[in-house]
């Protein structure tokens, strides 16, 4: 079990959760689609009990300090981003919101794809800063 597993788990679990909120906001009703949309919960939902597990398992063993630092420094970054982010799509679907009746339903997917975005941009930066040893 390396930190590099857990960071990387991350990604699926914004997938998940974007493919779970494709469900939640449609605006068609298909049992077919609703049956996948409960079958993708149940798996994230089992997945998340198995990242959980694996987790604890981790921080049994010995740390590597230099992974959580930079580990930190990541996270540090992708907050940042996220900020800047989220005080766009707020400006512009402020903004927007008075023209256009979509606007919520744009913020909505520009949320989940930043999730994605930055769940990837997390890994990325971890496994360069890792591999660098910075």
């Amino acid at each position: 079990m390396s930190l590099t597993e857990i960071v990387a788990v991350k990604i699926l679990f914004a997938i998940l959760f974007a493919i779970i909120y494709w469900m939640w906001a449609r605006s068609s009703y298909q049992e077919s689609t609703a049956a996948v949309g409960r079958a993708v919960s149940a798996a994230a939902c089992l997945l998340l009990l198995v990242h959980g597990w694996r987790v604890q398992k981790y921080r049994k063993e010995c740390v590597d300090e230099m992974a959580e630092q930079n580990l930190r420094r990541c996270d540090a970054i992708c907050l940042t981003i996220l900020t800047a982010v989220s005080c766009l799509i707020a400006l512009v679907g402020g903004t927007f919101a008075h023209i256009y009746a979509s606007a919520a339903y744009l913020m909505g997917w520009s949320i989940v794809i930043t999730m994605i975005f930055l769940a990837v941009l997390r890994t990325v930066l971890f496994l360069l800063m890792d591999k660098e040893g910075v």
